[in-house]
């Protein structure tokens, strides 16, 4: 008998997620605010391996204009970028009717309490440090959305569940 997997099937956890929302139709777009090149492809490899589509932008501006435009599902919003910061764009993107429900998944490499809390205050729906791991992404995510994750072993299957934030 096969062992049960231990690990979600990664190919299709966009759509369990929105299914689980009540939202199958709804928008698969993930935006993605840093400078970093690097952080982009990884975490785009990352999200459309789990069947979301990532949008990047490069700088702050070029992410509200990207993020009134796109309307994502989510925004990863770096903290330390050159020109505006990403705490003072979390601030903007919170206070504008376009963005102000979308769920910003604050990320940084300067872990520090104070950051952590200003962005809780600002806004975010949840905070990530860098160097980013697959898993701690996906559980932000899940947690950003307001979903549960069950992971029922005797099927090796997770499932999502609505959940409370």
């Amino acid at each position: 008998m096969p062992e049960p997997k231990k690990n979600i099937d990664n190919q299709n956890i966009a759509q369990q997620l929105l299914k689980s929302l009540g939202r199958s139709s709804i928008s698969r777009d993930v935006l993605i605010i840093d400078d970093d090149k690097w952080i982009h492809r990884i975490v785009s490899s990352l999200l459309k391996g789990w069947g979301f589509n990532p949008i990047s932008a490069y700088d702050p501006i070029e992410g509200l204009a990207q993020a009134i435009q796109s309307q994502p599902l989510i925004i990863i919003l770096d903290i330390l970028m050159p020109m505006m910061n990403g705490d003072v764009l979390l601030k903007v993107l919170k206070k504008l009717d376009h963005t102000n429900q979308i769920p910003t998944i604050i990320m940084s490499g300067a872990i520090s309490r104070e950051i952590f809390g200003v962005a809780l205050r600002d806004g975010a729906s949840a905070f990530i440090s860098k160097p980013i791991s697959q898993e701690k992404l996906l559980e932000k995510i899940k947690e950003s959305l307001g979903l549960a994750v069950t992971y029922d072993p005797s099927i090796g299957e997770a499932f999502f569940t609505a959940g409370e934030n």
